[in-house]
C-alpha cells in the first residue's frame, strides 16, 4: 500500500469529525447538572420567549435540571426556579483522572502524529522542473507511516499520563 499526503488527509480529517464528543448534540434530563454558556441568559417564568424575566444568569452559573419541555429546561438556581432555553447551556462535566489521561494522550499523540508524517511527506518532495513550483510529492512508504503512527502513539500515551497527573495534583 502507498500513501502520499492527498490520500491520508481524508482519513485525518474524518478520524477528526467522528472522534470528538464535544460535537455531538446534547440530550437533557431531569437530574442533569448544566452550565451558562453565554455572557447572560434570562431565567423565565414560563417555557417561552416571551415570558416574564425572573432573573440574568451568567455564564458559568450551575443549574440543576427538573424539568424538561422540548426545547426548554425548567431548572433550580440556589432559591430560584425557572426555565431557560436548552440551546444556551450545556451539560457539566466532572472530569477525573481517566478523562485527563484520554484528553492527554489523544491530543499529544495527534500532535506529533501529525509533526512526523507531515515532515515526512515534505521530505518526500522530489525537485521536478515538470511540475508547477518545480516539486512533485513522491509516495511515503508503508512503514514510514506506520513507524510515525506508532511513535505519535506511545508519545501519546504518555502525554496521557502526564497530562493527568498534572490535573490531579492541580485539582
Amino acid at each position: 500500500m502507498v500513501l502520499t499526503f492527498r490520500t491520508v488527509i481524508p482519513f485525518i480529517i474524518c478520524f477528526l469529525l467522528f472522534t470528538g464528543n464535544h460535537i455531538l448534540a446534547q440530550d437533557f434530563k431531569v437530574g442533569d447538572t448544566v452550565n451558562v454558556v453565554p455572557e447572560i441568559l434570562n431565567l423565565r417564568a414560563e417555557a417561552s420567549s416571551e415570558a416574564p424575566i425572573i432573573d440574568k444568569l451568567e455564564s458559568g452559573d450551575i443549574l440543576n435540571v427538573i424539568d424538561v419541555r422540548g426545547e426548554w429546561l425548567q431548572v433550580v438556581n440556589d432559591s430560584k426556579k425557572g426555565f431557560v432555553s436548552a440551546s444556551y447551556v450545556e451539560k457539566a462535566k466532572v472530569q477525573g483522572f481517566y478523562d485527563w489521561f484520554i484528553d492527554g494522550a489523544f491530543y499529544g499523540g495527534l500532535m506529533v502524529f501529525i509533526l512526523l508524517f507531515g515532515g515526512q511527506v515534505a521530505a518526500n518532495r522530489v525537485a521536478d522542473k515538470r511540475y508547477s513550483g518545480g516539486f512533485r510529492e513522491d509516495v511515503v512508504p508503508t512503514g514510514k507511516f506506520l513507524k510515525s503512527f506508532f511513535i505519535s502513539a506511545s508519545i501519546g500515551l504518555l502525554s496521557g499520563v502526564g497530562y493527568a497527573r498534572y490535573m490531579w495534583f492541580k485539582s
